[in-house]
């Protein structure tokens, strides 16, 4: 809680962390015939480019397969969705539940997998806006007040506790 870190790969792939993110591979299979990881938080991607060998993360809720490109990946299993923001290159987005819902994203674009409907929304963006935790910002777009104060409890490392039940718990903060 309320650490950051930079990984590069043995692809050479460059990661920024968020905080609380777990990020794992095999090291005997990973930059052989596929890089496939495994995400549970938040990070930031700036992929090595190699057409011959797939680059794979999965998550708790999609499968989201990568040809050299940048983009903010967040998928933590304590949450209902899973956000890709395309700042370059192309990823395809899959539902493992439904295959046949396959999405490519483009740049300045995002989309959203909601556990719930199951479905995929892709919107567009600002690249400026992809991933703005790399800028120390935290940003909220119509958020209930438990959601931004867990997110600050996580950037930050600190724990909020609520004493009055009557306190604002309905309301939407941008």
């Amino acid at each position: 809680s309320g650490e950051r870190s930079t990984v590069v790969l043995p692809d050479g792939t460059k990661i920024n962390l968020n905080s609380e993110t777990q990020l794992t591979y095999d090291t005997e299979s990973f930059n052989r015939e596929l890089c496939e990881i495994r995400l549970d938080g938040e990070a930031y991607f700036q992929v090595a480019k190699n057409r011959k060998k797939p680059f794979i993360i999965q998550t708790n809720h999609l499968q989201v397969e990568v040809l050299g490109t940048e983009f903010n990946l967040r998928a933590r299993k304590d949450e209902l969705t899973t956000e890709v923001n395309l700042v370059k290159g192309k990823v395809m987005l899959t539902n493992p539940q439904n295959p046949e819902q396959a999405v490519i994203l483009v740049p300045n674009h995002r989309a959203i997998f909601n556990e719930n409907t199951g479905l995929i929304n892709v919107d567009k963006i600002e690249s400026l806006n992809a991933a703005p935790w790399l800028r120390g910002e935290l940003t909220f777009y119509a958020t209930p007040i438990q959601t931004v104060l867990k997110e600050i409890e996580r950037s930050y490392g600190i724990n909020f506790t609520m004493t009055h039940s009557e306190i604002i718990t309905d309301d939407l903060f941008t």
